[in-house]
């Protein structure tokens, strides 16, 4: 498969073929132009381009032309076609790359009816157009479409058709079939075998420009570092907080606060024990109330209320239950198998309710 189709993947449908990664934002399609690299796009040397000026040769990047840089042009300005490079493209006879196609439509293979498509262009030297292969395979009744549809592409990625043009406005797409077989795609799907051939003479598949992004003007043909502008603060930047005191804008490695021991005692706040353990008084100052949330006091000493802290056996106040004088109010009880008054739940002459059981115990 050609490196200058970009790489397209397979996909999950045999009958289709996404270019998903093409048409969503995101700075990781601009991972290598935006890194004074092009990667191999197909072009030849595409290689030594430093910032905005190419190192070590003295030709355009993109047409090939020597003798450009002074005076010239870059590879930006570049406006005749690229100069494709399929070398690592398989030589093979164009006979042996159109049955190839053949039976990847039979296998309905789409990557072995792409690479074979490769193959027989660059067994015929790139001497044909999309339009006058899809018009092949109409002849030969082979079920292989090369469908044109208009999509919006990451300003890195441009449509390039076989002879090197670039900005082509419809991008193509491998499919088995000639109509749209998803709903969402009949809106931009050809009407008419008409129309689909005539969208394939402005028709290209998805490459890399070769041209890097500025992540601060949003403009094509130079970094970031080498931009003109004035900076602009960028409001899709990750925001860094510190976990150690909270604060937005650097690490904790970078934090200027005393480190925060988060597992420390919450009685006495040293480190090494839980306040379980803590033979440390207990300390106020450190509690948090479980009713209001303020710290310096116990919920029992709330001085929002939330309860009375009465006998739940006489009703008076001054004691717990436990410490009560009086007789056993049974009409204070609640049987916890059976959640009726009167009697304990060891006493229940109900069956034992295991699932109200086991619903209390992790409740």
């Amino acid at each position: 498969m050609s490196d200058w189709n970009n790489d397209q993947g397979g996909s999950a449908d045999p009958n289709t073929f996404e270019q998903e990664n093409w048409t969503s934002g995101g700075q990781a399609a601009n991972a290598s132009t935006n890194n004074a690299g092009f990667g191999n796009n197909g072009f030849d040397d595409a290689n030594d381009f430093v910032g905005e000026q190419p190192a070590g040769d003295d030709k355009c990047f993109g047409c090939g032309e020597t003798g450009l840089i002074h005076p010239g042009h870059m590879r930006k300005n570049c406006e005749k076609p690229r100069k494709i490079n399929r070398d690592h493209i398989a030589d093979v006879s164009a006979d042996d790359a159109w049955n190839k196609i053949k039976q990847a439509v039979i296998d309905r293979d789409v990557d072995d009816a792409k690479e074979a498509v490769q193959e027989y262009i660059k067994a015929v030297d790139g001497d044909i157009t999309y339009r006058q292969l899809q018009e092949a395979l109409i002849h030969q009744s082979i079920g292989l479409w090369l469908i044109p549809t208009e999509r919006t592409l990451v300003q890195v990625f441009t449509n390039m058709d076989l002879q090197g043009h670039i900005d082509k406005k419809y991008t193509i797409s491998y499919r088995f079939v000639e109509q749209a077989d998803r709903p969402r795609e009949l809106e931009g799907w050809p009407k008419s075998r008409d129309e689909l051939l005539s969208r394939l003479d402005d028709a290209g598949e998805v490459v890399d420009r070769g041209v890097p992004l500025c992540l601060n003007c949003k403009e094509l043909g130079h970094i970031s570092k080498f931009c003109s502008q004035e900076k602009t603060e960028r409001t899709d930047a990750v925001k860094i907080s510190c976990f150690n005191c909270g604060a937005d804008g650097h690490r904790v490695r970078d934090c200027p606060e005393p480190r925060v021991d988060k597992n420390a005692c919450k009685n006495c706040g040293k480190s090494g024990h839980r306040a379980a353990d803590c033979e440390e008084p207990p300390n106020p100052a450190n509690v948090e109330c479980r009713k209001c949330n303020e710290m310096g006091h116990f919920a029992k000493d709330c001085p929002q209320g939330g309860g009375s802290r009465a006998c739940r056996n006489c009703g008076q106040e001054g004691h717990i239950s436990k410490d009560c004088d009086q007789p056993r109010d049974m009409s204070t009880v609640t049987c916890r198998n059976c959640e009726k008054q009167g009697h304990f739940s060891r006493e229940c002459p109900e069956p034992k309710d295991f699932a109200l059981a086991t619903q209390r115990k992790f409740s």
